[in-house]
């Protein structure tokens, strides 16, 4: 049976979240999903449990640059690479850049500043638009 909830450590008192998926077999994925779900969720670890025992353990880094995602897009939309604007051959495709870096130049943008406290954010390679996807 599947599950998934929090758990606490009990040194930091962080924490962390598991997913558990039965009979599911990690070599199927190819590097598209790895990759969705580094970008998703920086930090964490995938752990493939056969019979009781770790077969593989994969630690999600966040990656330097997503592209070639169709579930995702610039929310300018005024960008070339937004769906409305009908550039198909134009991919959606984000840069990862220091959060500070972003923060500066969304503070001289129009649209509203988050307090972004984060190290890193992701960064529209045309129209340099600040994005979070986690």
């Amino acid at each position: 049976a599947g599950g998934q909830g929090v758990w606490r450590s009990p040194d930091t008192n962080t924490p962390s979240g598991f997913i558990s998926v039965p009979d599911f077999d990690l070599s199927t994925w190819g590097r598209q999903p790895l990759k969705k779900l580094a970008a998703m969720a920086p930090g964490s670890t995938l752990k493939d449990i056969c019979d009781g025992a770790v077969r593989k353990e994969i630690r999600f880094l966040l990656p330097p640059r997503i592209y070639n995602f169709r579930e995702i897009s610039c929310k300018n939309d005024a960008c070339v690479s937004h769906p409305g604007n009908g550039q198909r051959e134009v991919v959606t495709y984000f840069i990862r850049v220091p959060a500070h870096h972003e923060q500066q130049r969304q503070d001289r943008s129009t649209e509203g500043g988050s307090e972004e406290t984060a190290a890193w954010r992701f960064s529209c390679k045309y129209c340099e638009t600040p994005h979070n996807f986690w």
